[in-house]
Order: C-alpha cells, then structure tokens, then sequence
C-alpha cells in the first residue's frame, strides 16, 4: 500500500521525464506526461518539476500535431499524427497494405493528409470498392479521369511535391508551362506550414475527385492502372 502510494507521489517526476522524452519521440509521450504533471500539480508533490514538465508537454502535443514537416516522422509513427489531422477511416482500409503517412497541421487554414498503399499480393485496389468504402464515410465524388505517366511526370519531374493538393487545377486545365508557373505563384502564397505531399504514383492512373465537404478545394485518390498501388490526399484547407 505505502509502495503504490509512493509511486503516486512521484507521478510529477515521471511525468517531467515522459516530456523530456516527447522532444526526442516525435511528441508522442505528451499526452501521458500532461495527465501526469497535472495529477503531480494536484498531489502538491514535486509541483514546481510538474508545472514545467506540463508546460513541456503542451509544446509536445504541438510538436506531434503541428511542427513535424510532412516526411519527418517515420513511419508507422505517422499513422498517429495522420490519425490527428486527417480522417481517420482510411487507416481501417486494408492497414496491412499502407506504406506511407504525410500529415500536416496548416497553422492559418486547416489540415491534410495523404496514405500511400501498395500490395504484394494478387488482392488488387479495385476502383469501385474505394468509391464506395470513401462514400461511406462522407466523401462525394465528382469526377473521375484517367492520366499517362507523360503527363503525370511532366508536373511532378521539377517538383515533386506540389505546394498545393489542388491536382486537378494542375492536370487538366494548364499545359506544362502555365501548371510550372501557377506552381510558383502558389508557393508564394500560400503559408510557410501548408507542405505538399508527394504524388507518389508515377505511372498510368485513374484519379478519382472527391466533395469531402471542403469548399476551397477537392480531395483526391489515385490508383496505378496495374491496381498495384493507391494514394489518398487530403486537402482539408480552409
């Protein structure tokens, strides 16, 4: 009893070191540090160590939502910041299969995300399963188009990671110089923190447009015509 009670005590010592810990792992032990240090803070014991070691975690939980760039947090340790700034029921769909996670928090605007699956096997990403598993789950699609390797790695040859996920501005309506210097302008303006995800998928695709009840601009998914491969970018600017 006195053990368990001491334990309790020193809830404000380990919940300093779990901040500590936080600036070293992506941020991920702030959330048990910050219930910690506040149960330290309420016990009176060791409350100076508490009070920092929650102001500590608080700027964790900004680190693990915000401050990471897109690419930085290794995977599978991006599924998590994923989890918190785009939707979620994608990480349900075939997990075994997902590669890749990029998310970013837009400090003035928003959140997006993107997943990049591939399969091994012979189970292939069928187009109409995805459109119905995304509607589902409140994704509307407006549009479907198919587009050449030629014209994807036209765009995607100088920069890989377009400033903007607004795809479709950049697929159907500029040719290769308009889409280069629209790229430029974008990167100008939009802020310091909304990162491009790349557009993994450099080959024949079919990429399906989708109302995810964001009105500035559309989310998409892409699928390898082989069906070998898929990637879902989510654009949730406001």
């Amino acid at each position: 009893m006195n053990e368990t009670a001491n334990k309790k005590m020193y809830s404000g010592v380990f919940g300093f070191i779990l901040s500590l810990a936080a600036l070293l792992f992506y941020g991920l032990t702030s959330i048990p540090a910050f219930f910690l240090c506040v149960f330290g803070i309420i016990q009176k014991k060791y409350k100076k160590l508490s009070i920092v070691g929650l102001i500590i975690s608080i700027l964790g939980m900004f680190l693990l939502t915000t401050w990471t760039p897109p690419g930085f947090m290794p995977y599978p340790l991006s599924l998590v910041k994923y989890s918190l700034n785009a939707p979620s029921f994608f990480l349900f769909y075939r997990p075994l299969d997902i590669r890749k996670a990029y998310s970013q928090y837009w400090l003035f605007g928003g959140a997006g995300g993107a997943l990049y699956y591939a399969t091994n096997t012979d189970k292939s990403f069928e187009i109409e399963n995805i459109i119905n598993f995304a509607a589902d789950n409140g994704w509307k699609m407006t549009e479907k188009s198919e587009y050449s390797e030629k014209r994807i790695t036209e765009l995607t040859s100088k920069n890989l990671e377009l400033s903007l996920p607004d795809f479709e501005t950049y697929l159907d309506n500029y040719n290769l110089e308009d889409a280069m210097r629209k790229i430029e302008k974008d990167k100008k303006l939009t802020n310091l923190w909304m990162k491009g995800f790349p557009f993994w998928i450099q080959q024949d695709c079919v990429v399906v447009f989708f109302n995810t009840k964001n009105n500035l601009y559309q989310s998409l998914i892409v699928i390898s015509k082989d069906k070998s491969k898929m990637a879902i970018h989510f654009n949730g600017s406001r």
